[in-house]
């Protein structure tokens, strides 16, 4: 199922929820937007982040919308960002990054997600307050990744440090080099 098509069906899922006042699809368009400034750009990844929140905030099942023919990788990174149940958003947050923290492409969307509603959705003691523990959790997490892949990821973090005002021991030291020089320098 193409992403256009897909939408159809998420702006009737979300109908009546908001965003900001807005409608709720609103964040979605935001979330994609993030990855693609950051480079991620395939498929797979702008479904899922269509995706991201449909388990947790609505009645639709993984299993139905597969039946719809989505992706299955797409639902699955989705449902790798979907929290777990708990008591209070500690405990969710608590049994849910772990789960994020197994799939780079889950951090990465996971990251997204968090910068769209960093920048939008006025919570940002709330993001603040929880940024170390989801820092040292996800940011934690070693894949075997390619260099340009593992610098875009690091442009991600350093963005959500920067919006949260977050200082790292000045952990940050990252030269300004487009996609293009890091790929004329082989990576």
């Amino acid at each position: 199922m193409e992403l256009e098509q897909l939408r159809k069906l998420t702006s009737k899922w979300f109908l009546g929820c908001t965003y900001g006042g807005e409608p709720y699809t609103v964040h979605l368009d935001e979330v994609q937007a993030v990855l693609r400034e950051f480079g991620f750009v395939e498929d797979q990844l702008q479904i899922a982040a269509e995706l991201h929140d449909v388990f947790e905030d609505t009645r639709i099942t993984p299993g139905y919308v597969l039946s719809l023919g989505v992706d299955h990788h797409a639902v699955c990174l989705a449902l790798l960002v979907t929290d777990e149940p708990g008591d209070n958003r500690k405990a969710r947050k608590f049994k849910s990054y772990p789960i994020i923290a197994s799939d780079w492409r889950a951090v990465v969307l996971k990251l997204a997600d968090r910068i769209a509603n960093v920048r939008r959705a006025g919570k940002w003691a709330m993001y603040q307050e929880e940024h170390q523990n989801f820092r040292e959790i996800l940011r934690g997490c070693k894949h075997n990744l390619a260099p340009i892949m593992c610098i875009k990821i690091d442009r991600m973090w350093k963005t959500l440090d920067e919006l949260l005002d977050f200082h790292y021991n000045d952990y940050y030291k990252l030269e300004k080099i487009s996609d293009q020089e890091l790929v004329a320098r082989g990576y």
